[in-house]
């Protein structure tokens, strides 16, 4: 419960952010948010396997364009 009290708090700063002004930014930005998702999923109870799987591969496409952003591909 308190974890997930506290990954509300994160979503909560990361909405209130200013909009990102490069796409490094908007990447970063983008792997924060779909790591929260990731663990979101991750500590519910009674969590579908198939959707912890789905947040995964949201973060890795998200970790993807960001590396692409940062030109390390």
């Amino acid at each position: 419960e308190e974890l997930l009290t506290t990954l509300d708090g994160f979503e909560h700063d990361i909405a209130g952010l200013k909009t990102a002004e490069t796409s490094a930014q908007r990447s970063a930005l983008g792997v924060v948010r779909a790591a929260v998702a990731l663990a979101r999923y991750a500590v519910q109870e009674g969590a579908d396997a198939d959707e912890v799987v789905r947040a995964g591969r949201r973060l890795n496409s998200a970790l993807n364009r960001l590396y692409t952003a940062l030109d390390l591909r």
